[in-house]
């Protein structure tokens, strides 16, 4: 027998081993329960690469009645979630998940193409947020999983090389129906065809809300679709719809003044606009440029406010 105070063999061993001995219990309840056989085991669990959630004991509430669940950095890097009342997912930092949630609404993720989402999935949400990197021309194939949203939330990272694979992953995106917010990171590629683009897709919406993160300018090659004449046309595109108009982060830019004037000559000329400008307090705003642009946009139905 060993003497007391002495180290168990279970602490003994790697953290290797210790995560293929969790692996096998294929349950994040009974891995989690593990911490009690040793301290070096509280936080093993955690780093395992695959964990499927098939239970879940909260006292008091069966799991067919959680309406909401997170899932972090660190949780599982591999998700199946089966959940007959889940109305509000949200999952950062996997490399794959199967959803099956035949009421759900909201959805928060990154890499929606890392989501396989079960036919009992309606086909319209209330609520989509997506973080998305494109860096690549290549990218992996994605169908259209959601045909409409009430509210799509996109946040994307452009790389030099991604234009093509944000342009064709647009083409799967649901329409959206009422609001619209973008947040756009990189200065590779043109701002106003990469909106333009966004909004031929989504021209019913109500509300528009825009931010940028400018970077060290490095221009796309001269061959890139975003310098094509017919990527900054928005032809017949009308916005007849649009009411609310919010650009934070503003500067003041040639292509944000010129994506701006375009945006308004497309909207309702009877409809009453709101336009909101939060400016950036990284970059001094250029105002005599800014108030001339407002003046050459003013009509009866617009209302600007620089904040």
């Amino acid at each position: 027998m060993e003497e007391a105070g002495s180290d168990d063999r279970i602490s003994g061993l790697s953290d290797d081993l210790l995560r293929d001995i969790l692996l096998r219990l294929r349950s994040l309840p009974a891995a989690a329960r593990t911490t009690i056989l040793s301290r070096r085991w509280r936080h093993v669990w955690t780093s395992i690469p695959e964990l499927v959630i098939d239970e879940l004991h909260v006292p008091g509430r069966p799991p067919s009645s959680f309406l909401r669940l997170e899932f972090g950095a660190g949780c599982a890097q591999r998700l199946g979630v089966a959940a007959p009342m889940l109305e509000v997912l949200v999952a950062s930092f996997l490399h794959h998940a199967h959803i099956s949630a035949p009421r759900l609404a909201e959805a928060k993720v990154q890499r929606l193409h890392r989501h396989h989402f079960a036919d009992d999935v309606p086909r319209r949400l209330r609520r989509l947020d997506i973080t998305q990197l494109y860096l690549n021309a290549a990218a992996p194939p994605r169908a259209r999983r959601f045909d409409a949203v009430d509210e799509l939330r996109l946040s994307a990272l452009i790389g030099m090389e991604g234009y093509t694979s944000f342009l064709d992953d647009v083409n799967n995106l649901p329409v959206c129906q009422t609001v619209l917010s973008v947040s756009l990171t990189g200065d590779h590629h043109g701002f106003v065809p990469t909106m333009l683009h966004l909004l031929r897709r989504s021209n019913a919406i109500k509300k528009l809300v825009l931010e940028t993160y400018t970077q060290t300018k490095d221009p796309c090659s001269t061959a890139c679709p975003c310098r094509l004449p017919e990527s900054y046309r928005a032809n017949n595109m009308t916005l007849d719809s649009l009411e609310e108009i919010e650009i934070n982060t503003f500067m003041g830019e040639d292509d944000q003044v010129e994506f701006l004037e375009m945006l308004v000559s497309r909207c309702s000329a009877t409809r009453p606009i709101n336009v909101v400008l939060n400016k950036s307090y990284l970059v001094p705003l250029r105002t005599e440029k800014v108030s001339e642009m407002i003046r050459s946009i003013s009509r009866p139905n617009l209302r600007v406010g620089l904040h």
